[in-house]
């Protein structure tokens, strides 16, 4: 995947539609071993659905993603995961979220 990939969170994210970006948040729960119930850092539950058994999402686990937007604001799995530590700090970072996303350019995101 060569296409920058912007930190969002739910509020951010129907800005991206048919795009990728990188969600973290922790794993709530898991369906059907193919979807993921993910609450993002600005606490609000986003949908990923997870190509079958590609990676085992336990809950409780900190995850970022990386995954295409689709219409109804879910996320379809794309190459990417890592699990953050317990300790890491969702508030800090849902801060950081929301300045990248104002001052898109200094980070060189595209505006929307």
């Amino acid at each position: 995947m060569s296409e920058v990939a912007p930190r969002v969170n739910s509020v951010i994210l129907p800005q991206f539609v048919n795009q990728f970006v990188r969600l973290v948040g922790t794993v709530k729960s898991v369906e059907h071993g193919s979807v993921v119930k993910i609450e993002t850092s600005d606490k609000k539950i986003v949908i990923l659905n997870q190509k079958q058994g590609t990676i085992a999402y336990q809950p409780g686990q900190i995850v970022e993603v990386v995954a295409r937007v689709l219409k109804d604001q879910r996320l379809e799995e794309a190459c990417d995961h890592v699990v953050f530590p317990h300790h890491f700090d969702l508030q800090n970072y849902d801060s950081m979220v929301s300045l990248q996303n104002r001052f898109a350019d200094l980070f060189g995101i595209p505006q929307r």
